[in-house]
């Protein structure tokens, strides 16, 4: 069945025709049946006889029929010269396609097989059609299938080419009928249109003989011109546009939900979606889960809802020519088996290109066959940041939004997840091409804390470290006969003895051999091959003369052999490569090539083993033993077709490099100001830091270039992913390089100044109070002292180290100084050093207010003003607040609109309006601010977790109890996702306890009060009180609290609890000092009631307020509890 990315348009009916399928009918002269294609592509993707027979519903016995047949039309005697064949042929790729659609059809027909239990009995439909053509009849035939198998009786009726009837569907019949699909296409309407048939008038004569269907009838137009009025004459009937449809699955879907109008298809048609898109849009490793699904489960059966279905995530395709290592697989899963619990199980050591990858890749497929484990997980973990992005595209199989979440959130959401569906199961974690122990044992020791309770967790690595706890599995070259077996199955027809040479001419070593057979069954036999091998001997001394590694070596020299067979712009890709990121370098990253063009280089690469292709054939991956052998060769080799400027001046290697950083900058440019970019940014953020890297390592001309593309990931990495502690990793790296190279320059020291700043920032986010001080303190001492004139690589660097790049020079200094006096402001602001956090804000305001006015300069200027704003709500100064959040609106609404900044000036203004008393107000400015985030952020981020509590508050004083509890519920969940325990929680606990109060649920307000003394005791120890006691409470009157006297002992713990959280003076404590006096008075004890007025009274006397508002409420609650006192008091003493 074809499979279409985009819309079907000017076309005629859809065509069921398999487009794989009908360029695969002829090969290199030979024809082959639909069934023999089918098949074959079968066996490319590994798959037994009887699994391809389960998967195609036909028997074993038919299968091997099959190949029997394909072997006679080839000549060959096995499967693996069938496989040759088609690799050896242009068509791989196409048969890898093919298989695609195979896959996606059987996940559809499972999918509408569940639909039985949805459909009535009766359900009957008459498709409609012109038969002319045999595509046309093709379409009908699918579609009246489908429907059957979704449960539907369907007949069709055709109306033939010369046919002149009054009417096209006679009315017999179509009493029984629930619906009546016409299939419209282009030459039908024509053909209508001479013959002058009014179709409306037939329809309008059909409607009343049909069942009680509210939308009987269905126009499916090829051609949404077909009948311009159509839709004007028959507005009650339903039309589906098929160039609107993205493909013929997706339009059955459409037709389904018209004929089915009594039954809610959608969990049927979102579980397809997930699944189409796991086969088109993701990885090939991801694809294999639903292929694994599909086989393990025949496809005569709909698989069943057990939550036990295997999830496999990342795993890499399949070698099926994978050989020996018997002993290695055995040993592992002796390991596996003998430990239980979640340890570094086996660790896979040994050198690059051993073949490491393919033994956990043949494990993995091995283990799932068994249905052992029900999650397997493959993560590339090179680095942290090649881990997180593998979390990323866990996400997106798993369908969790993931937009602005930190790596640790990504992470647990994923393992969350996992655990909810696989609870109490085996997981197998794949850590692939890790550099030593030290650099993941942060991570499994998350591992750990998420999963340990909810599985059996095994983890298996392959490293070329031969340094870990437990001894790690060796694992060499091949043996003779491993090699031998390799050879063979590659190279059938080669004479043993030959191989037996060739394999002790590459010292057996695996990926020099996979290289060597790609080449001889392109071009040549073993024989020839050995002799243009024995060539290279002398052009390798000479490149590499100090190098006597016999595995480099015979690498290099297999591989520069099929280099020469490469075009130049096939060499230019695969150098290109070799500095990029090698696990997933995207088709698209080459865009100044012709889609063609690229598709023929990369076509050429795979076919010499350079690159294997991942995706669904959108990227390819390299392995990374052959990126540094290319990069060695770039580096000694000036003689190469690539030709650098013709004067000479640049090296060969600087060309390379340089062309592919220009590839990236149209892809990965930094802006705090433009997220629209960000999404971009974290496709090729790997990229940027290995050109970046590589770059730095070559050094000369190219440092200056690495630090600044450093400088973007850093950034990106700390603005947009917060990913600190990646990012705490690359400022420092940059501070050192930077110290190392720039010294001698005098305005370095504004380098140094900004990259401190940017450390303080992130060492702020990790919760490390000294490091943050010692940072932000130099950067603010560099910028006191006399600023030096600026060179020109220096500024360049600066440019990159800025919230957007287009700051000019004159004012790229002051704008650095208020940048970092504003995060020093929101520290203090964080110890509650109010007064400093004020002034340097405020000496910010004024340092930017010298500055010409640009994006940049005014992005910055309304973070700084909506932070001063809340702080002035801090300190009671509602007139200020007001006044500086008015001015960041202004300027915010004009020129970012839908900003992060935005959505931080709504929601100090709801948080204002909201202490003053303007709920309504309040309300709709926080619902402004979480619209803007849900645009860029997940629904899990802690944003939208900080929107929501402040919403649940509102709503709890606007009397919306229910609605404002369940929003601050919804908060804590999103915080603790987040992290558990932050200081966030301090705010939330309060909050929600006042809530639950004002929702007369004592037990849980006392509850969440208790969690908040704790936690800021925890957090800020004996100056918790302090910090808090510039916490607001909003306003409210005395006179409506609740005082009933069976509440006494929650008001009792919660006096004592305010007083030890907010401090003895603060207005909390007066109001349940009132509460409590009301109580008292109520039950005649006249002395406590006294006692507790007085104390009110004497601390909401020593309140101050700046707003009319607020201070003619606290006047009015001041003469409530004056009212009160005088009561109790005896008359005449007191």
């Amino acid at each position: 069945m074809e499979i279409k990315q985009q819309g079907y348009k000017n076309t005629e009916i859809i065509s069921i025709g398999d487009t794989y399928s009908a360029c695969l009918k002829t090969i290199n002269n030979i024809s082959f049946t639909g069934r023999e294609i089918d098949i074959t592509a079968c066996l490319l993707n590994g798959r037994s006889s009887k699994k391809t027979a389960s998967f195609l519903s036909i028997s074993p016995k038919t299968v091997e029929i099959h190949i029997r047949n394909i072997m006679l039309k080839l000549g060959c005697n096995s499967r693996e010269s069938i496989i040759d064949f088609v690799e050896k042929s242009n068509k791989f790729v196409l048969f890898r396609g093919h298989y695609s659609n195979l896959l996606i059809k059987a996940t559809f027909e499972l999918e509408l097989k569940k639909l039985l239990v949805l459909v009535k009995n009766n359900t009957n439909c008459i498709i409609f059609y012109y038969k002319h053509q045999r595509t046309k009849d093709l379409f009908v035939y699918e579609l009246e299938k489908h429907l059957n198998i979704a449960g539907i009786k369907t007949c069709s009726k055709a109306w033939e080419k010369d046919k002149s009837a009054n009417f096209l569907t006679n009315k017999e019949g179509t009493e029984q009928t629930d619906s009546i699909i016409y299939v419209m296409s282009n030459e039908f309407a024509e053909r209508l249109k001479t013959i002058k048939y009014e179709i409306e008038e037939e329809v309008s004569t059909l409607i009343p003989t049909l069942k009680k269907n509210p939308n009987p009838i269905i126009f499916l137009l090829s051609n949404n011109k077909i009948f311009p009025d159509l839709n004007k004459k028959l507005s009650d009937f339903i039309y589906i546009d098929l160039t609107e449809q993205e493909n013929y699955y997706f339009l059955f879907f459409e037709i389904l939900k018209k004929v089915l109008l009594t039954n809610n298809i959608n969990k049927n048609l979102d579980n397809f979606k997930r699944q189409y898109e796991t086969l088109v849009v993701h990885s090939s490793t991801q694809k294999w889960s639903v292929e694994h699904d599909l086989l393990v489960n025949s496809p005569s059966k709909a698989p069943s809802n057990s939550t036990s279905k295997m999830t496999i995530l990342g795993l890499p395709p399949r070698n099926g020519k994978f050989t020996g290592r018997e002993d290695a697989l055995a040993q592992i899963k002796t390991q596996l088996d003998r430990q239980r619990i979640g340890v570094i199980t086996q660790t896979i050591s040994g050198l690059g290109g051993v073949g490491k990858t393919q033994l956990a890749t043949e494990f993995a497929y091995q283990v799932a066959e068994s249905d052992y484990y029900e999650v397997i997980l493959w993560i590339s973990a090179e680095t942290l940041n090649s881990i997180n992005n593998t979390y990323r595209d866990f996400s997106k199989f798993l369908q969790i939004d993931v937009r602005g979440l930190s790596t640790n959130k990504i992470q647990a959401l994923v393992h969350h997840e996992l655990a909810k569906k696989h609870k109490g199961s085996n997981i197998l974690f794949i850590l692939d091409n890790v550099s030593n122990y030290d650099s993941i044992q942060y991570y499994t020791l998350e591992l750990h804390k998420h999963l340990l309770t909810n599985f059996t967790l095994h983890i298996l690595i392959t490293s070329r470290s031969q340094h870990w706890p437990e001894k790690p599995l060796i694992l060499d070259t091949f043996a003779p006969q491993e090699a031998l077996m390799f050879v063979k199955k590659h190279l059938p027809d080669e004479d043993e003895n030959s191989i037996i040479k060739l394999a002790e001419t590459l010292h057996y070593f695996p990926l020099a051999l996979n290289q060597a057979t790609a080449y001889i069954k392109k071009h040549t036999n073993v024989d020839d091959y050995l002799e243009l091998y024995a060539t290279k001997k002398k052009d390798y001394l000479d490149k590499f003369p100090e190098d006597i590694n016999q595995y480099t070596e015979s690498l290099w020299k297999t591989w520069d052999i099929a280099l020469i067979k490469l075009s130049n712009a096939a060499k230019e890709m695969l150098f290109i490569a070799s500095y990029l990121y090698p696990d997933d370098i995207s088709i698209t990253f080459f865009d100044n090539l012709a889609v063609e063009e690229r598709g023929n280089i990369i076509e050429n690469l795979r076919k010499y083993s350079f690159i294997t292709l991942i995706n669904n054939n959108k990227s390819f991956k390299l392995h990374r033993l052959l990126q540094e052998v290319v990069r060695m060769t770039i580096i000694s080799d000036s003689k190469d077709n690539i030709k650098p400027p013709e004067d000479g001046s640049v090296k060969k290697n600087f060309y390379v490099l340089n062309k592919a950083i220009n590839l990236l900058k149209n892809k990965f440019t930094f802006s705090y100001a433009k997220h629209d970019k960000w999404n971009l940014c974290c496709q090729y953020v790997m990229h940027a830091q290995s050109l970046a890297e590589q770059a730095i390592n070559i050094g000369n001309g190219c440092f200056h270039t690495g630090i600044q593309l450093y400088a973007e990931v850093a950034m990106y990495l700390t603005h947009v992913q917060q990913d600190n502690n990646n990012a705490r990793q690359a400022w420092e790296k940059i501070l050192t390089l930077a110290e190392r190279h720039y010294s001698k320059d005098k305005s370095f020291v504004l380098v140094l100044a900004n990259i401190y700043t940017h450390l303080g920032f992130v060492m702020r986010q990790i919760g490390n109070i000294d490091l943050t001080i010692k940072y932000l303190e130099k950067a603010i001492l560099i910028y006191k002292s006399k600023t030096p004139d600026i060179s020109v690589n220096m500024e360049k660097l600066l440019t990159y180290l800025r919230w957007d790049q287009i700051v000019s020079s004159n004012d790229g200094i002051k704008y650095d100084h208020s940048f970092t006096l504003l995060i020093w402001g929101l520290f203090k602001h964080d110890l509650a050093d109010f007064r400093a956090a004020k002034d340097a804000y405020e000496q910010a305001l004024e340092i930017l207010s010298k500055c010409k006015i640009v994006n940049s300069i005014m992005l910055s200027k309304v973070s700084l003003l909506q932070n001063l704003g809340k702080l002035y709500r801090y300190c009671g100064d509602i007139k200020k607040a007001k006044n500086v959040l008015n001015t960041a609106k202004i300027i915010v609404d004009d020129n970012f609109p839908n900003h992060l900044e935005q959505a931080y000036v709504y929601e100090r203004i709801a948080s204002l309006l909201y202490y003053m008393g303007m709920c309504e107000e309040a309300k709709e400015n926080l619902e402004k601010c979480l619209k803007i985030r849900l645009s860029i952020h997940s629904k899990d981020h802690y944003r939208i977790g900080l929107a929501k509590s402040i919403l649940g508050l509102i709503l709890c004083a606007s009397n919306c109890l229910d609605e404002g509890i369940a929003n601050l519920k919804q908060a804590e969940i999103i915080y603790k996702n987040f992290e558990e325990n932050h200081i966030r929680f301090v705010f939330l606990y309060i909050n929600t306890s006042y809530a639950f109060e004002m929702h007369k649920e004592y037990d849980n307000a006392l509850q969440y009060l208790i969690k908040a003394q704790r936690l800021a005791i925890k957090h800020w120890g004996e100056k918790s009180s302090i910090i808090l006691s510039y916490h607001l409470t909003p306003t409210e009157k005395f006179s409506s609290l609740e005082t009933s006297e069976k509440n006494i002992n929650y008001y009792t713990q919660a006096l004592e609890l305010t007083k030890k959280l907010f401090g003895r003076h603060h207005i909390r404590v007066a109001r349940y000092c009132y509460i409590l006096g009301r109580i008292f008075e109520n039950v005649q004890n006249k002395d406590k009631a006294r006692r507790h007025y007085r104390e009110s009274l004497s601390i909401a006397s020593k309140q101050h307020f700046k707003n009319k508002i607020l201070v003619l409420e606290h006047q009015k609650n001041i003469e409530i509890i004056q009212e009160h006192l005088r009561r109790v008091c005896d008359r005449g003493n007191n």
